[in-house]
């Protein structure tokens, strides 16, 4: 990806599958499998680019419905 594309995800607090992914402990299989049947936070998908906002990730983290033992991954989230 370029500089100028990761800037602007980053800018508008945007994460890609892989980044949830690394974030959640998944591997790129899981988290392919885990879009395709909804079991993961909101997302937008663009054509065929699939993208995470940050404060989605950090409700469905905070939420009941949240896999257990993912508090790790809350305070990371809400430490930047």
């Amino acid at each position: 990806m370029t500089p100028a594309a990761e800037n602007f995800l980053t800018a508008a607090r945007l994460l890609r599958p892989a980044d949830l992914g690394a974030l959640m402990g998944w591997s790129e299989d899981t988290t392919r499998a885990k879009i395709a049947r909804r079991q993961c936070p909101r997302f937008l998908r663009i054509k065929r680019c699939t993208l995470f906002r940050y404060d989605d990730i950090v409700a469905w983290l905070e939420a009941e419905d949240a896999p257990l033992g993912h508090q790790q991954a809350v305070d990371d989230l809400l430490r930047k």
